[in-house]
């Protein structure tokens, strides 16, 4: 149903979002999709929120889905990762959207404030402020003499507690410190050891992709949710924005859900914490009886 493949068209079905409840067989459902659009020709990435659970799910298609040859073709990752790709990409994109097919796991995550828009940082003006604030602390206050030192090599930031740790960074700062300090012993940068806690790491805005943008590097979107049927009308807005219109809804392996629950009789306040727990045993013993 998630296809709706008729046999008259050789063209993509229309994007499509189906409610698998939770346990139920969303991750199988994906990788068949990957599976039947990979044998037809086309790169499947199948996205998610977690590095743990990417990973654990495409073990698991590796494993069982192997013997069809087209491991090739399905990559499992994460939505971050998948924006580091698309800004390494440069004008590769528009070719390959024409044949890329995304695959959402967990769409409730998919269209929620996860996907944010980054903010370009102005880079290069930070780091040079950075280096002339240091640079004029050093011939004045020297403020910050007391906040760096180096030990055995490795810079190191005073914590609140007075103590050095050589695992705590400030962006430019650390580095550009560093530096000054080895220029000051030394008078020459020669004896710098190029050691991660010295320098940590520079913090250089390469690109600006928003996450909201990765669906429309693809020519076709389908995905699996367990609350399908709860995306709130700016969720389900932002569906119709990528053209997600089609929804199907699979009930339970284990038929319909028996909660009944009457607003007015089924709600009660307790005067005390001993009465509210009697209340809850009381009440699933009746419920076990009938």
């Amino acid at each position: 149903m998630i296809l709706n493949v008729d046999g008259e068209s050789n063209s993509i079905p229309p994007n499509h979002l189906a409610e698998i409840l939770t346990g139920q067989g969303k991750s199988w459902a994906l990788a068949l999709l990957a599976g039947y659009f990979s044998l037809n020709g086309y790169q499947v990435t199948v996205a998610c929120y977690s590095d743990y659970l990417s990973q654990r799910d495409e073990k698991d298609f590796r494993k069982n889905l192997d013997a069809f040859q087209f491991e090739n073709k399905v990559e499992y990752k994460t939505f971050e990762a998948m924006c580091t790709d698309l800004s390494s990409l440069k004008n590769k994109v528009d070719k390959q959207s024409d044949q890329s097919i995304l695959l959402v796991d967990e769409v409730d995550i998919f269209v929620s404030e996860y996907f944010e828009s980054n903010v370009l940082k102005s880079h290069i003006e930070k780091m040079i402020r950075t280096a002339i604030r240091i640079r004029e602390d050093m011939t004045k206050e020297n403020l910050l003499k007391d906040r760096y030192q180096i030990f055995d090599e490795y810079i190191r930031l005073k914590k609140a507690d007075g103590k050095y740790d050589k695992n705590w960074l400030v962006e430019y700062e650390t580095s550009f410190y560093y530096l000054k300090l080895i220029y000051e012993k030394e008078n020459s940068f020669d004896n710098a050891k190029s050691y991660r806690h010295n320098f940590g790491y520079l913090y250089i805005s390469y690109g600006l992709i928003s996450y909201s943008e990765i669906p429309n590097s693809f020519i076709g979107i389908f995905g699996v949710s367990g609350t399908l049927r709860d995306l709130s009308n700016g969720e389900q807005s932002l569906l119709e924005y990528y053209n997600i219109k089609r929804k199907s809804y699979y009930p339970s392996f284990f038929g319909h859900s028996k909660l009944k629950f009457d607003t007015s009789k089924d709600f009660h306040i307790k005067e005390s914490k001993t009465d509210w727990f009697y209340g809850i045993v009381t009440s699933a013993k009746k419920q076990i009886a009938e």
